[in-house]
């Protein structure tokens, strides 16, 4: 188990510095810099970024992006109220410090996109917390390190929200039950859909565990080295599977209470300690 999660660190480094690209479009960047940036002077401008995230965010306006311009420590930070992209060409990391990576408080239609960050929670944090918006989108990203009952990625909206993951490397999160690499559980009655591609998901307790009113997609992702890799609890609770690899978990697929697991083909499901079972198949169209 310690050689995969050094190769997954490894792989990261190679995702990260190889598929990272630019944002599309900005109306404006704020550069941050671990190594020259000053918060007490800064303006955002490349010749005078900002030392940390949470002051970048202070001078971001809704729509913009902030860029992470080096490795280090950006610490811990709360997005509320604004549609933002946290973008790193270089992998650059987020150190959650005595709280998550991130919080995301933001409005119901605010869209917030991390696209190559490497997430490090302090022991005792989730590192990505999703409370509130429209969407969460995380790629070419790493997140690894949430001890305990915790998560890598806690996706607990209060109102319909999407979460979409991809390319991304989520490793070692969660050491007892109810903690893993990517938990999703919506609140309020409140309906999750989305779609998690290319992610490779090794050495945490549930690597995908999802509760409640939840569709989503999973596809073209290895689950390795996982407690359990794919669970789903609740009728109401559905994740279609394709072209995925569930390999050496002790349990692949666990439905309790009804959950779906449903193969919509082209899966290994293989060499678990126990291999579980779809609950159901879909046709390829």
């Amino acid at each position: 188990m310690c050689n995969i999660v050094r190769l997954a660190g490894v792989a990261v480094a190679l995702t990260l510095s190889s598929f990272a690209g630019a944002p599309a479009s900005a109306a404006n960047i704020v550069f941050v810099s671990a190594v020259s940036g000053n918060d007490g002077t800064c303006t955002g401008s490349t010749t005078s970024p900002c030392r940390t995230l949470g002051v970048a965010l202070s001078k971001a306006f809704s729509g913009d992006v902030i860029q992470l311009e080096t490795g280090g420590n950006y610490f811990g930070s709360t997005i509320t109220n604004m549609s933002i992209t946290i973008y790193s060409p270089h992998g650059a990391g987020i150190f959650g410090g005595e709280s998550p990576c991130l919080n995301i408080n933001v409005r119901a239609t605010d869209v917030v996109t991390l696209d190559g960050i490497q997430c490090v929670p302090a022991q005792g944090n989730n590192g990505i917390v999703f409370n509130t918006g429209e969407k969460l989108r995380i790629r070419n990203s790493s997140i690894h390190g949430a001890g305990g009952a915790l998560c890598g990625v806690l996706f607990q909206p209060n109102s319909g929200a999407e979460l979409f993951i991809e390319h991304s490397i989520i490793s070692e999160n969660g050491t007892s039950n109810g903690g893993g690499g990517v938990c999703v559980a919506p609140r309020a009655k409140a309906v999750v859909s989305g779609v998690i591609d290319r992610l490779t998901s090794q050495n945490n307790r549930y690597s995908l565990r999802a509760n409640g009113n939840t569709n989503l997609l999973v596809q073209n992702s290895i689950f390795s080295n996982n407690f359990v890799a794919l669970s789903a609890t609740g009728a109401a609770s559905i994740l279609r599977i394709s072209n995925d690899s569930i390999y050496k978990n002790n349990v692949g697929l666990q439905s309790l209470t009804g959950g779906q697991l449903i193969s919509v083909g082209d899966n290994v499901l293989v060499a678990n300690t126990t291999n579980g079972a779809f609950t159901s198949t879909e046709a390829k169209q």
